[in-house]
């Protein structure tokens, strides 16, 4: 029994020794970079906070304005991400100037940076961000383990666009504005970028994209924002290299088009956006208040077509598979076409109120081959007002069927 109890204690006391310590730091305008870091003593910055911080460490920021550019030097590990919040719910502004806020310089991963404002003066196109997960990597857009991923960024105020790199990461209870001068939101900009979750947030004001999942951007969910003020709303872009089980759900959309932010985009607009978007679940969704835009527009590509210039990753045909797709349970009105469709097969749209107009498309491509939307299932929908107008009549072979819609003036299929 002795034996037993020294084992016990030796035990014990091994794995004490190698449990992690998990330290609080604070950092405050007042304090000095010099000191200890404890909340009597705080550093001045949060890059100091940064450079020290170790997995299951957490930086504790107090209320002011912080005029830096800051760099992610470490990573947290599973379990044990390191923390950036404010500290007591204090207002906290990180102000870099005409720099990025928030950069990270190779592979960290798992980060929770929680209620902080990142403002600058940044202006630009496509390109430009503010907080940037992709500094210090080599770019792949199919390499899923590749980039900083378990990141999670919430109750921020971000002034600018989000690139994500990595699986698993998290924007929610955000704001994001692009200042009617920035291009897109939150992009994964043809990066792989799979598992993403975009919740819950407001996202206004940008010139482009407010979200932008391209690249190896499957099983992303996108569900709860508010989305107002842009030229396009959510875009599942596969256009190079499919997009798969992309979740678009319960956000609203309004204001989008060209109108909206001034004269970069004149042009027509769309709210959501699917390109070559297989297995995509897109429901109760919100989406109105823009006369110049689509409401919903669906289409895939492959050798040459509309954009002759353009082909997919490999020359692969894309027109001719099933999307596999469901569109159910929105609300559409007030939209310049309700939907617009492009040679996009093997959709099930239901339980959907639409007003507006519906327009089904074929493309050509390079050979000359004309492809026509085709096996839909069309079920359980209202629609109202001066459409649908349907151009399955094209195509040959479809093999689409109606039932149970309810129409209120227009062109009944």
């Amino acid at each position: 029994m002795k034996n037993l109890r020294i084992v016990f204690v030796f035990l014990l006391f091994f794995s004490l020794a190698e449990s992690p310590v998990n330290n609080s730091y604070y950092v405050s305008p007042t304090g000095k970079d010099t000191s200890s870091g404890v909340l009597t003593s705080p550093w001045k910055t949060i890059q100091k906070c940064l450079n020290t911080a170790r997995g299951g460490d957490s930086c504790l920021i107090r209320a002011g304005t912080y005029n830096e550019s800051l760099s992610i030097k470490t990573g947290g590990v599973s379990g044990s991400p390191i923390t950036i919040q404010n500290y007591n719910n204090e207002i906290v502004t990180v102000n870099s100037g005409n720099s990025m806020s928030l950069v990270t310089t190779g592979h960290q991963s798992y980060y929770v940076i929680s209620g902080l404002r990142f403002v600058s003066t940044i202006s630009g196109g496509e390109g430009t961000y503010t907080i940037d997960l992709s500094k210090g990597l080599t770019y792949s857009p199919t390499a899923i383990g590749d980039g900083n991923g378990n990141i999670v960024l919430k109750d921020c105020y971000v002034e600018g666009a989000i690139l994500l790199y990595g699986p698993n990461n998290t924007v929610q209870d955000c704001e994001l504005s692009g200042r009617n001068v920035l291009n897109d939101g939150i992009t994964s900009n043809g990066l792989s970028s799979p598992n993403v979750d975009i919740k819950n947030n407001a996202i206004h004001d940008y010139l482009g994209k407010a979200v932008e999942l391209n690249g190896t951007a499957d099983n992303a969910l996108v569900i709860g924002n508010e989305i107002y003020n842009t030229y396009l709303g959510i875009d599942v872009d596969g256009a190079g290299r499919p997009v798969t089980n992309a979740h678009v759900l319960n956000n609203t959309i309004y204001h989008t088009g060209g109108i909206y932010n001034g004269d970069f985009h004149a042009g027509w607009g769309c709210s959501i956006f699917l390109e070559n978007a297989f297995n995509a679940i897109v429901s109760w969704n919100l989406i109105y208040g823009s006369p110049k835009a689509d409401g919903i527009y669906i289409t895939n590509y492959g050798v040459g077509g509309g954009n002759p210039s353009f082909h997919t990753a490999g020359n692969i045909e894309y027109r001719n598979q099933n999307l596999n797709t469901v569109i159910s349970n929105n609300t559409i009105y007030g939209q310049g076409r309700a939907m617009q469709v492009t040679s996009a097969n093997g959709v099930l749209l239901y339980n959907n109120t639409i007003t507006g107009t519906i327009i089904m498309n074929g493309d050509t491509s390079d050979a000359g081959v004309t492809y026509y939307p085709q096996n839909w299932m069309v079920k359980n929908n209202s629609f109202l007002g001066t459409g649908p107008e349907w151009s399955f009549a094209n195509s040959a072979d479809n093999v689409s069927s109606y039932l149970a819609n309810i129409y209120w003036g227009g062109i009944t299929p």
